[in-house]
């Protein structure tokens, strides 16, 4: 199996979760603050580093399974925020704010979601193989 094949199971799953996170958004009454905050670029990096070192890791360890839960939260959470601060705020902060934020945050994190499917499918076929092997 080709890399890009473990590409499109964690790209589905993150677009599924933003959609079900943007219709719990528009249809729930939990309310959020519109504000933005200003948050320190190391802080963000930071977070979003270990993070991704947790749904590498975590995805290895179970077969994705981490990795995948990670980015449904991230999913839901992001369709969410989308959809509350569309009616709250003009859309001039959510262009400028939170989408190219957001954006290369969830690229990245699916991209790890990828690698981590990949070497955890690699290492069972290789296990597999050895133990059809030893038979």
């Amino acid at each position: 199996m080709k890399f890009k094949k473990f590409f499109f199971i964690p790209l589905i799953v993150m677009i599924t979760a933003i959609i079900v996170g943007i219709i719990l958004g528009f249809f729930s009454d939990i309310p959020i603050d519109p504000k933005i905050t200003k948050v320190e670029f190391s802080t963000i990096f930071l977070h979003n580093a270990f993070l991704s070192i947790i749904i590498f890791l975590g995805g290895i360890i179970s077969f994705s399974l981490i990795s995948h839960t990670i980015l449904v939260i991230n999913g839901v959470t992001t369709g969410f925020i989308l959809a509350k601060l569309w009616n709250l705020t003009d859309r001039t902060n959510l262009y400028w704010h939170i989408i190219p934020h957001g954006i290369l945050e969830l690229i990245a994190y699916i991209i790890f979601t990828s690698a981590s499917f990949y070497v955890s499918f690699t290492f069972y076929q290789f296990i597999k193989s050895k133990l059809s092997k030893s038979k």
